[in-house]
């Protein structure tokens, strides 16, 4: 376990990631104290112990992280395997989207994503491994879930038939755009009746493309 301690605390400037965001937040924190009558105490409301929360989360996320990898004698690959400029690019991005993640379900999946990582050596796909991590970071829950049910035994399915709780047609018809246009989601036209009666793009057949049972192991998506 020294190999993965040293990877997160010495090779990577976690110092230099809080201190870029630290910046940002000064010139948002003085923007908005200008609103008027109300600046001062919105400015407190959402910046108040801000950075320690993230530092926080950062901290609880590898400290899981390094449980996982003991109690599953995870076999990681070896560091000098991997392209150090692209690991480390990763890694900060991903720590980054760590920092700012409140939803369990997500970390949970930013953690698979480290783990899959570290395991399989990054040296010759970084390009795609870099569309998992942003796209899975811009994805919301629902639409996880949603990415899931479809890669479940491989399931085609017309939109339409899709039931998920509290969500109408046309939030599944809106998720279903997005996965499609990371790559994740193919769509053959179905059936539809030309009276008006029923909107055709609820019509569509939809399954998980290549892309999208790739992305699905990659991060553990069930």
């Amino acid at each position: 376990m020294a190999r993965i301690k040293d990877l997160f605390y010495q090779n990577i400037d976690l110092k230099k990631i809080f201190d870029k965001a630290h910046d940002r937040e000064l010139i948002l924190q003085a923007a908005m104290e200008l609103i008027p009558t109300i600046g001062g105490s919105l400015s407190t409301l959402y910046f108040g112990g801000k950075q320690e929360k993230r530092l926080k989360r950062l901290e609880k996320f590898l400290s899981e992280l390094i449980e996982q990898v003991t109690s599953t004698q995870a076999e990681l690959a070896d560091l000098s395997l991997h392209d150090s400029d692209e690991l480390r690019f990763l890694l900060e991005s991903l720590f980054e989207k760590v920092e700012v993640e409140t939803r369990e379900q997500k970390v949970r999946l930013l953690k698979e994503f480290l783990l899959t990582t570290l395991q399989y050596p990054v040296n010759s796909n970084f390009d795609m491994r870099e569309h998992f991590l942003d796209t899975l970071s811009a994805m919301s829950v629902f639409e996880c879930e949603l990415l899931g049910f479809l890669f479940q035994d491989s399931k085609k399915i017309q939109i339409r038939q899709i039931s998920k709780s509290n969500a109408s047609p046309y939030m599944v018809f809106a998720a279903v755009n997005k996965l499609r246009s990371y790559g994740f989601i193919e769509s053959r036209r179905g059936s539809f009746q030309l009276n008006g009666e029923q909107d055709e793009n609820l019509d569509d057949i939809i399954f998980v493309s290549e892309l999208g049972i790739q992305f699905c192991e990659y991060v553990k998506i069930v």
